[in-house]
């Protein structure tokens, strides 16, 4: 295993190998399995190769984008990505095009919703949903509890959709349902949904347990049933 190979270091790996699976949007990768002749793989898990900032959102307003750069309306991305300054919002513009032309070249696209297949619109390009052990459903992930707890692991960003979870908690709690929440990651939208737990008055049904380290986040499944990350 090789974290953070050097160039010279990631081109060797590659010369190796027989079938290059890369994960993401790194151009490295991409660019040498082309120059190396090996098969490619890529999984996408974002929009990065239709979006100029991967997030397929509006900034600074954090509105969703109806899809410009698909629908050829190329000089509203720079604009949307204005806040980060011109030069680096143009650099952005410019690369997604890279990244389409490099994924349309790969052997196969993977991504792990139907969804997220559709929308990409790319060659070659499957869904493969994201397993789980034979024999097991979402429910033994987490223990039953009472009240019972809804759970959210992942990246705190708009694409996430967290605050769609969070409005729909305040209409259980305006329902005076009885629940909790635990929301496990971090990222840039955690100071807007705590603010709107507090304005909400979800501030004692919610809590944000920040990301797991990895030491924690290697065994998540024993740790749900084990109630670690529920206790205060």
């Amino acid at each position: 295993m090789a974290r953070q190979p050097g160039l010279l270091q990631l081109w060797r790996l590659i010369r190796s190998c027989d079938v290059v699976h890369a994960a993401g949007p790194a151009f490295a990768p991409l660019l040498l399995a082309r120059l190396a002749r090996k098969p490619l793989v890529v999984e996408h898990h974002g929009f990065q190769t239709i979006c100029p900032n991967g997030q397929l959102v509006i900034e600074p307003e954090g509105l969703p984008c109806p899809g410009h750069f698909m629908a050829g309306h190329y000089s509203e991305c720079p604009r949307s990505n204005s806040a980060q300054g011109w030069v680096a919002s143009g650099k952005l513009w410019l690369f997604t095009f890279v990244r389409r032309f490099l994924r349309t070249l790969a052997a196969a696209n993977i991504t792990p919703t139907r969804w997220l297949d559709e929308l990409l619109d790319l060659p070659r390009i499957t869904a493969i949903p994201h397993g789980l052990e034979a024999g097991q459903g979402i429910s033994p992930l987490v223990p039953e509890s009472d009240p019972p707890v809804i759970v959210f692991m992942g990246r705190l960003v708009t694409t996430k959709g967290v605050l769609l979870l969070f409005k729909a908690a305040k209409i259980l709690h305006e329902q005076n349902r009885l629940f909790e929440m635990l929301i496990i990651g971090d990222g840039p939208e955690r100071a807007a949904l705590e603010q709107f737990a507090q304005d909400s008055q979800l501030a004692s049904k919610v809590r944000f347990a920040g990301r797991l380290r990895p030491s924690r986040s290697a065994d998540i499944q024993d740790l749900f049933r084990a109630r670690l990350l529920f206790r205060p």
